[in-house]
């Protein structure tokens, strides 16, 4: 990772903002065999406009247009060099059942990443597998699934409240099936 993006994360966890990596920059930093395209940084609706002043002291804002179907709340997209950086609020995404809003709280960050003597907050695999699933980013999703079919789902708890979000009815049988096979794994 890039010493800029790395001292700009590192002022975050200065000033106590709450931030995590996400998308496929939190699978290469668990050692996926992933190439991220950009690094994506989910924060707090009040923090959003702070990380965006901070981020636009060194990089370059791009427009994008309203990408429908996502529905977030508030995003951006900075370049510093040739780094793509998404920033992003209160994610949100339209699908075929209604709007899915994901959830971004103390329990989302579940690891730490230490890079460079920067400590990494890294969101959770369990939300980020229904967001991929959501999205329809399958290749994503299966990876996760792979990793899921011979390691133990950590936090499962994430996986069971994502069920109380508006989900298609295929993204609920995934996760179902999930944790189905978590409670016999516990039994066994």
């Amino acid at each position: 990772m890039n010493n800029i993006v790395l001292d700009l994360l590192s002022q975050l966890n200065d000033s106590k903002i709450r931030y995590a990596i996400g998308g496929s920059m939190m699978l290469k930093l668990r050692l996926f065999d992933v190439v991220p395209k950009d690094i994506d940084i989910m924060v707090n609706e009040s923090d959003f406009q702070h990380v965006v002043d901070l981020f636009q002291s060194v990089a370059e804002q791009v427009s994008k247009p309203s990408l429908i179907p996502f529905k977030t709340k508030y995003f951006t997209t900075l370049l510093l060099e040739d780094i793509s950086i998404d920033i992003m609020a209160g994610f949100a995404y339209e699908h075929s059942e209604g709007i899915y809003y994901a959830i971004f709280d103390s329990k989302s960050v579940t690891d730490w990443e230490k890079i460079e003597g920067v400590k990494l907050p890294l969101m959770s695999l369990e939300e980020w597998y229904v967001m991929y699933l959501v999205m329809n980013r399958k290749n994503k999703a299966e990876i996760i699934d792979d990793y899921w079919r011979n390691q133990d789902i950590d936090h499962p708890y994430l996986l069971e409240r994502q069920l109380s979000l508006n989900l298609p009815q295929s993204v609920k049988k995934r996760i179902y099936t999930h944790l189905k096979r978590k409670e016999i794994s516990i039994i066994k």
